[in-house]
């Protein structure tokens, strides 16, 4: 990794001290420190889909997770206006864009899990779906959970054909090394 020294090299390590500390924030439930910490974070990198998306998040939690729709609404937003951004970066540099349509995917998951948790079923299932088309641009352990998501949609809906296309899909895809990554230790499953 080569060194970066100057302002350059200051200014990345500001950056991750702040991204650091908005971490520790966020996980001790110190959630308007975060925010603080994130804006400030923002100020370094203005178009950070991940530190808009962290801001994103840590409000929902400061207001104790109550406000469901402005939290749907502040990130389908995000998802919008980052779209734009990659559609006006054809010509960028090709690892950029892969980052940033990885974050966009996870936007797109979040959002569709807001619907889920809402009981919109159907638009659970469209963002999903197409997010599932999209896998090549997902990592597989998010591409595995909306496979699972997306089957058991399948199931509450009713669709049958879609749920067993689903099953035959997860199990041509994920051998039992990589299911053995997720299964639970039969010590820690009897803590009930």
């Amino acid at each position: 990794m080569k060194k970066v020294e100057g302002k350059e090299g200051e200014r990345r390590l500001k950056i991750y001290e702040l991204a650091v500390q908005a971490t520790n924030e966020f996980q001790t439930h110190q959630f308007e420190d975060s925010i603080r910490t994130l804006n400030e974070l923002l100020q370094l990198k203005p178009t950070s889909l991940v530190v808009q998306h962290n801001i994103a998040v840590a409000k929902y939690y400061l207001e104790n997770k109550k406000d469901l729709g402005k939290f749907y609404d502040e990130l389908k937003n995000l998802e919008e206006k980052h779209e734009e951004i990659i559609k006006g970066n054809r010509k960028g540099k090709e690892k950029e864009k892969e980052k940033e349509e990885e974050n966009i995917n996870i936007i797109s998951y979040n959002i569709a899990i807001i619907c889920l948790q809402d009981g919109r079923y159907k638009e659970a299932i469209e963002v999903l779906e197409n997010l599932f088309v999209r896998s090549h641009n997902v990592d597989e352990y998010l591409t595995f959970k909306i496979s699972l998501i997306l089957l058991d949609l399948y199931l509450h809906q009713k669709l049958v054909t879609k749920a067993s296309e689903m099953i035959s899909y997860i199990e041509k895809t994920y051998n039992s090394n990589f299911l053995a990554q997720f299964k639970v230790t039969e010590s820690h499953s009897n803590k009930r």
